[in-house]
């Protein structure tokens, strides 16, 4: 029998598209979301899915799954085989004693926790459970079970005149990552509890309020007391962003989901412009895109550092490097990823504490950057990027990088804070070396002239006449004999001739002559007029004994001089002689 040869073609055929198809479906699908799209609701009553089918409607028709159960279901469960079966969750039941099935108050906060997105609603009928869990996200119900929030300025006008608690709000928060950016004109109607921040959580938001002249009470019976809730602080519908980025949104009204609500035409009390629809619809609509993160979700992506002027990413810096940093941020608007513009997103260069904080400058395509020296400090630092605006997924990225310090070749030949010192270094040597050229410089062209000065002045005091004063500087820096003496001189610029000695005052061999010897006056005949004169016995009588006892003990301190050398001669003599005499 022969083979047909369509049957290979066939089969080849088959595979290609086996081949092709996943290709296929990956382009028909949508970019990759920040959230899944499984909700599961759970109603009181199975009505209620009828009843706000338009708000159940909105959801689906943006692409979201929901599963529908009775909140005492014995089957419901979060999670299964330690993974979670939805992404989120809508409590529609209001006076639910207790849930079925493996879920609980703590299943749903971890349910929270692990940062999936929350929906609860309530009314006059709230059951504790759910009073617990909206008490764990932030927000406390009015303690009165049978409370309403009243408003007797701020109602809706009806055919029929009520109680006032059907309030014609307007208070929205002012966020247009919130509520998006058409302005919601027409008030949203309400109907059911208010409820209160909890001061100490900074992280819940009040999106509607009541007007200032709201408070909550029994609408049945008269008030007795000061109602606990009033004016604007009274929240009828609020959200909180915890910090893992889940999303919660809690109202005191079941009925503000509600198709009547919802294609209610809305009067507000003291205003003549009548709306033909609330702005229920509307702003439940905006608002469960933020809360289901199909709006006002961030991500970072492409963190990079170099150094300037190299592309990789070094190991470790040095410190005073000059560096790069950049980051790319998007935003998820519903359908893609979009680049988010803004001038505030700063990166910190942290060590315990921010060393370098600098703002990072957009291209309008999603990249920041910016550059930076590293601060002359070495250590383990990280790059940090902590950025939290209202309405917006927070960003908190670190990437931790070591810092190291000059080695010992790196450093700069000379540091230009060491200046100073240089220079006083260089300073005290140049003083050295010229301090020296002019002491050696001195000696050697002085000693001569200074040995001569020395010599003149002994010999001058010797004869008791008074030595000049410019001679005190042939002496070398030694202090004159005449200062010594105090003997004031007659001031010359060149010594006179020495006048010739006294006869008795010379040294002989028999030694320095006495204090009875030096006082003699024996003038000398061959002294002129002048230098008698100057001799000490024609001086003052003070001055005349100063001078005669200086002269002597200079005297006495030159013959112990004389004596000395002539001894040192005489020894000369004595050993050239038997030198002699040994030839």
């Amino acid at each position: 029998m022969a083979r047909s040869p369509i049957l290979p073609a066939l089969t080849s055929l088959l595979l290609l598209l086996l081949l092709l198809l996943p290709a296929f479906l990956a382009a028909s699908l949508p970019l990759e979301s920040p959230k899944g799209r499984k909700v599961l609701v759970l109603l009181d009553d199975l009505a209620v899915k009828s009843s706000h089918s338009l708000y159940f409607r909105s959801l689906q028709s943006r692409g979201y799954d929901l599963d529908f159960k009775l909140s005492d279901d014995p089957k419901i469960g979060l999670q299964r085989y330690g993974q979670y079966l939805y992404d989120g969750l809508i409590l529609f039941c209001p006076a639910t004693e207790r849930f079925g099935g493996s879920v609980d108050q703590a299943a749903i906060l971890d349910f929270v926790d692990s940062g999936h997105d929350l929906i609860i609603a309530a009314d006059a009928n709230a059951s504790d459970l759910i009073r617990e869990i909206a008490t764990e996200c932030g927000v406390d119900f009015d303690e009165d079970p049978v409370a309403m929030v009243i408003d007797h300025v701020g109602y809706a006008v009806s055919d029929t005149e009520g109680d006032h608690t059907l309030i014609a709000a307007d208070d929205f928060i002012d966020s247009s990552v919130i509520l998006g950016n058409k302005k919601i004109e027409a008030p949203v109607l309400f109907q059911g509890i208010g409820h209160s921040l909890n001061p100490s959580n900074n992280l819940v938001l009040k999106v509607l309020a009541a007007s200032p002249s709201a408070y909550s009470a029994n609408p049945k019976s008269k008030l007795s007391n000061p109602p606990s809730l009033t004016g604007s602080a009274i929240s009828l519908v609020s959200v909180v962003q915890a910090r893992n980025n889940a999303r919660v949104l809690i109202t005191g009204s079941l009925s503000i989901f509600s198709n009547r609500l919802f294609r209610s035409s809305v009067q507000k009390a003291g205003s003549s412009t009548r709306h033909e629809k609330a702005g229920n619809e509307q702003f439940f609509t905006e608002i469960s895109k933020w809360i289901f993160h199909e709006r006002g979700h961030l991500k970072a992506v492409n963190v990079k550092h170099n150094k300037v002027g190299e592309a990789d990413e070094p190991v470790m810096y040095r410190i005073n490097d000059d560096l790069e940093y950049s980051i790319e941020i998007y935003e998820w608007s519903g359908s893609s990823w979009q680049p988010y513009v803004s001038d505030d997103v700063q990166v910190q260069f942290y060590m315990m504490s921010p060393y370098v904080l600098k703002t990072l400058s957009a291209d309008k395509k999603g990249v920041y950057s910016t550059s930076f020296k590293v601060p002359d400090v070495y250590g383990v630092f990280q790059f940090k990027v902590e950025y939290q605006r209202l309405g917006y997924t927070s960003l908190s990225l670190a990437k931790q990088i070591p810092v190291r310090p000059f080695r010992h070749n790196e450093y700069e030949r000379f540091i230009p804070a060491a200046y100073p010192y240089y220079g006083a270094a260089f300073s005290m040597m140049a003083g050295f070396f010229l301090f020296t050229f002019v002491h050696l410089y001195n000696n050697e062209v002085h000693g001569e002239r200074r040995a001569a000065s020395l010599d003149w002045a002994r010999r001058a005091l010797l004869r008791g006449s008074p030595c000049p004063v410019e001679d005190r500087g042939y002496l070398g820096g030694q202090e004159s004999l005449a200062d010594l003496a105090r003997i004031p001189g007659e001031v010359r610029p060149t010594p006179r001739p020495l006048p010739p000695r006294r006869e008795g005052r010379q040294c002989s061999a028999a030694g320095p002559p006495t204090m009875a010897q030096w006082t003699e006056e024996k003038p000398n005949p061959q002294a002129t007029g002048h230098q008698q004169m100057e001799s000490p016995s024609h001086s003052t009588g003070k001055q005349r004994r100063r001078s005669i006892v200086i002269g002597w003990w200079r005297a006495v301190l030159s013959c112990g001089d004389d004596g000395r050398r002539r001894g040192q001669h005489k020894a000369a003599a004595e050993g050239q002689g038997k030198a002699n005499m040994l030839r």
